[in-house]
């Protein structure tokens, strides 16, 4: 095995606590299950349910959906879904029958936040949390801060020694979420070049969505930013290279601090500004989060 392998081996797989990845645990689903929620719907989030209710004429089904056959559930199937699967992220943000709940809060997952996709909709932040549901269906995070681990001390149970299986699914969500902003930043360089700077153009986009009735932005703040031409050449800019940098997190621990809390309040900004919201990708910060602060993160 050749160094560069040694090394990613290690990167994917050295030995960590369970404890870190419990309370990533805990942190994600409650993230996922409060913006669900029916009180989050003013936030940007859908009320999956109220999809049966659309005529059939407007459903052209992605190939997921056709080469699989499934069909648009009607009422009252699709509210029993939708109602089963909140109660699976809520067993698997507490921990109960973790391993079961966090595969029953994934599978639900790819048709419920699929559908909306079927209508024409278009919800790339919500593509990323079912990659993020996925990974998490696969690890074994209920073996620490969770109502299963409590009873397993109960039972007099040895705690689960320390492994890999704690660690990839942490650096599978950084990769991940890496891989989503590198494809954006280099999608913008692609189209658009150095003319992504242009500050008319920015202005004119955020004047434009001021007046949107979807999505509106948060605030009208967009009007104040778009008489500064050189400020939206800067935040353009810092854009493109967070993004196409993004990468350097995964192994930079300087980078980690400037850009992961850096893009967390780009996605606030483009709320605030622009109107689309990324509230469902936000949730896969939680996995950045250094948790055990007397063991700290050197990778």
């Amino acid at each position: 095995m050749t160094a560069w392998a040694h090394r990613l081996e290690h990167y994917l797989f050295a030995p960590a606590t369970p404890t870190r990845l419990g309370r990533c645990r805990v942190a994600f689903y409650l993230w996922v299950s409060v913006f669900y929620w029916p009180v989050a719907v003013t936030w940007g989030s859908q009320n999956i349910a109220d999809f049966a209710d659309i005529g059939s004429i407007f459903w052209h089904p992605l190939p997921l959906f056709r080469l699989s056959h499934v069909p648009l559930l009607p009422h009252p199937w699709l509210d029993i879904l939708y109602v089963g699967w909140k109660v699976a992220l809520a067993c698997s943000c507490v921990g109960l029958f973790t391993r079961v709940s966090m595969w029953l809060s994934f599978v639900p997952a790819l048709y419920l936040l699929g559908l909306p996709l079927n209508f024409g909709t278009v919800n790339h932040a919500a593509s990323g949390l079912v990659m993020g549901l996925c990974i998490m269906a696969f690890s074994r995070a209920g073996d620490a801060v969770s109502i299963d681990a409590w009873w397993r001390r109960r039972t007099h149970r040895f705690p689960p020694a320390p492994s890999g299986e704690y660690r990839w699914p942490i650096r599978f969500v950084w990769i991940l979420l890496a891989t989503i902003y590198a494809c954006a930043g280099v999608g913008k360089w692609a189209s658009s070049g150095l003319g992504y700077l242009d500050p008319q153009v920015m202005a004119s986009f955020l004047r434009q969505r001021a007046l949107a009735s979807y999505q509106a932005p948060l605030t009208d703040w967009g009007w104040e930013l778009a008489r500064h031409p050189w400020l939206l050449s800067v935040m353009a800019g810092w854009v493109l290279v967070a993004e196409i940098g993004f990468w350097t997190t995964l192994w930079s621990r300087w980078a980690r601090i400037v850009l992961v809390p850096g893009m967390l309040l780009m996605h606030i900004g483009i709320a605030m500004t622009l109107g689309p919201q990324f509230f469902q990708l936000m949730a896969l910060y939680v996995f950045w989060v250094p948790w055990e602060r007397e063991q700290p993160d050197t990778g």
